[in-house]
């Protein structure tokens, strides 16, 4: 017998002590010995003892009373009853207490040896049962699925921590409970039949249902059921497995509406490239055409020639404004525009662009009226920005009015913002392109008239108020003007002013919010706490974190990797996907790695378009604990090229961005050299041919 057994005699009589003593010595028990239930109730606390023997009459405390503390303190130790010899009910009573066998007096040492054996069998049995149990019982409350048992009829016995979240309820409420009730009434017939058809079957089925969680949430779960039978293979419950769908449904909607959207980006980028090659083509013709007539007519007079370029010119500046448009527009919506929004006052602001419009005003002999309540409360604006949205407004109010019209700026105080009106008695907006107004490029087809523009001006006075948290409307009739109204909030107190500085610190481009939600989303699709995209410097010798989701936002803007080290690094060196299921035992990285990504398993794959290396993208921390396998490597690797179809599209934008600016610069230097230089006409077309 194992020499560890220990065991405790409790008995008021020292014969007996001794005699039990010498007993369970011979069997190698390690035993000790009590005169009394209380004696024994400290060494029980102070040994871990496997069995306790005691008499079931003594004084100050009984067997029974030792007995049920014992079982009460230290369900573990068993407990054999010594009785006296014609006392059999109190026997009935220690095994009905918890004990696991009983001792008759006189005592046999024979006897006391085969009970005390059987007794440690019992309960070395029990123990391994309640190790199983207990085993069971940590699988089922930490599996990744609801798990329910319940009996033949529903009423719920066992309720994991999954199934608490599921259904919202605690355990302490589930137990008890009819599962039936815990779904809407509409499924609850199904619920029974499928049941009902279980134990017709005792097969395992699969179906799906719909339930409500207390706090109103719809949740889609798919349940499995099972028969749970005994030896005699006689059902005595049911199990239920219970996969929540919920979020693996929107998971998949999200990314529905992502592709829409990556769609909707990518007609957005051709529409506008569509757009900015046909406004540069009307300037760019007129450029190439009257140089192109310059150089074959060689003995032009100087005024025809100063004519056609000073049309050149005027063409190269209409060109300049619409890169320049271009440029405020992108820089507005992409973020770089930092609205530097302070108190002012606006009266001064409106005066100040009246004014600088006098000669349009006066050649066109308007009348313009500037109606400014007393007192105007100050505005929480740009300057810059506010005088760039009035002049807009006023530009296109004077351009479309009729000679001797009117045009009215006022100003009216609101709760929370001041509004500006811009009212013209020109010539109206027609019903059907008042939705489309603020487009970009999008110009009201006049005819026969030529309205000059680049058809960006409205699409920036939009991104200009909406930035400083305002709204912009435009009311129309055609044959008898428009307005254009616009609110600027008020001054705020100092808490608002920086809730507000805060909101557009965290403002992102559409592009750049696309990028984020398809980070968070591959983080989620993943299973992982972390997701992060890491971006090449300009040399190319450096990755920083560009997005990120779930990492510490200190660390996402510190982090800088050399190309070529660590994990990311080696990525973007060898441009192959790697997974690693352990930092700490990897030759390739270890325990420096390890602290940096918080995480001992994690994901990193090249993000490529073609040969070209736009990143990394970095999954890390699964939820689960478990550490990543080939197949989240494989469907991280697809989810990569997503990510790479966003990068393009971006860059796409911002390249043909600086491919305007360098034009617009190359035109103008031409047009200036001719003036400066007096250069020749086959000069001017040559220029103009290869830079075109």
């Amino acid at each position: 017998m194992d020499q560890t057994v220990r065991i405790l005699v409790v008995d008021d009589e020292p014969a007996i002590c001794e005699m039990m003593f010498e007993t369970l010595e011979e069997e190698q028990y390690q035993v000790d010995t009590a005169e009394n239930g209380f004696e024994a109730l400290e060494l029980i606390d102070q040994h871990p003892y496997d069995l306790v023997i005691t008499d079931w009459r003594m004084p100050g405390k009984t067997g029974l009373e030792l007995l049920e503390q014992i079982k009460a303190d230290h369900p573990h130790i068993g407990v054999i009853a010594i009785t006296a010899y014609g006392t059999i009910e109190n026997a009935v009573k220690a095994m009905q207490t918890g004990a696991l066998n009983y001792l008759v007096k006189p005592l046999k040492p024979e006897q006391v040896k085969l009970v005390v054996r059987q007794a440690l069998n019992e309960l070395s049995s029990r123990r391994q049962l309640w190790a199983s149990q207990r085993l069971m019982e940590e699988i089922v409350q930490h599996a990744p699925l609801a798990i329910i048992t319940t009996d033949t009829k529903g009423t719920i016995n066992q309720f994991n921590r999954v199934a608490e979240e599921v259904f919202g309820i605690s355990t302490v409420v589930a137990q008890g409970t009819s599962l039936i009730d815990l779904v809407p009434p509409q499924e609850q017939d199904h619920l029974r039949d499928w049941m009902s058809r279980l134990s017709e079957h005792e097969r395992l089925q699969q179906h799906e249902m719909h339930i409500i969680t207390p706090e109103g949430q719809v949740r889609s779960i798919s349940i499995s059921l099972s028969l749970l039978t005994d030896h005699g293979q006689r059902p005595y419950g049911i199990i239920f497995l219970i996969q929540d769908l919920t979020a693996s449904r929107e998971l998949i909607l999200q990314l529905e509406r992502a592709n829409r959207e990556l769609k909707k980006l990518d007609d957005l980028k051709s529409d506008f490239v569509s757009s900015v090659s046909h406004e540069l083509r009307t300037p760019l013709a007129m450029i190439k055409g009257f140089s192109s007539i310059m150089r074959k007519k060689t003995d032009l007079e100087y005024e025809k020639r100063e004519k056609f370029l000073k049309i050149i010119e005027d063409e190269s500046d209409r060109l300049t404004q619409l890169v320049e448009d271009l440029l405020d527009l992108s820089k507005i919506e992409s973020g770089e525009v930092k609205l530097g929004q302070e108190s002012m006052p606006l009266e001064p602001v409106i005066h100040e662009v009246v004014t600088s419009f006098e000669p349009e005003i006066d050649a066109k002999r308007i009348k313009l009226d500037v109606r400014i309540p007393q007192p105007l409360p100050p505005v929480f604006a740009d300057r810059n920005a506010v005088i760039q949205a009035l002049t807009n407004l006023i530009s296109n109010a004077i351009k479309f009015s009729f000679e001797g019209g009117r045009i009215v700026v006022e100003t009216e105080e609101e709760a929370d913002d001041v509004r500006v009106s811009i009212t013209d008695e020109g010539m109206g907006i027609p019903a059907e392109d008042l939705e489309n107004i603020f487009r970009k490029f999008y110009r009201v087809e006049r005819p026969g008239m030529e309205i000059r523009g680049t058809g960006l001006g409205l699409s920036i006075v939009k991104n200009i108020i909406e930035g400083h948290g305002g709204r912009i409307e435009v009311q129309s009739e055609v044959g008898k003007g428009s307005t254009f109204m616009f609110t600027l909030p008020k001054l705020y107190p100092e808490s608002a002013m920086r809730e507000m500085e805060i909101e557009r610190m965290q403002t992102r481009s559409e592009m750049d919010r696309m990028l984020f939600l398809l980070i968070k989303m591959i983080t989620r699709v993943m299973q992982a706490r972390i997701g992060s995209l890491m971006r090449l410097n300009r040399e190319e010798t450096e990755l920083y974190i560009a997005i990120a989701h779930g990492l510490d936002d200190r660390i996402a803007k510190t982090t800088r990797i050399r190309v070529g080290e660590g994990i990311s690094g080696w990525v973007a060196q060898h441009r192959e996907p790697l997974l690693v299921q352990n930092i700490e035992t990897d030759p390739r990285f270890g325990k420096s790695s390890h602290s940096r990504y918080e995480t001992a398993s994690l994901l990193s794959v090249p993000i490529l378009h073609g040969d070209r290396l736009l990143g990394v993208l970095n999954i890390n921390n699964k939820i689960s604990g478990d550490v990543f396998t080939e197949e989240d490597l494989q469907l991280c690797t697809a989810l990569a090229n997503k990510v790479a179809q966003v990068i393009t599209i971006t860059e796409n934008y911002h390249d043909m961005r600086e491919l305007f600016i360098d034009a617009t610069a190359e035109i103008r230097s031409v047009i200036d050299r001719a003036h400066e230089e007096a250069l020749s006409m086959d000069q001017i077309e040559m220029d103009l041919k290869e830079l075109l």
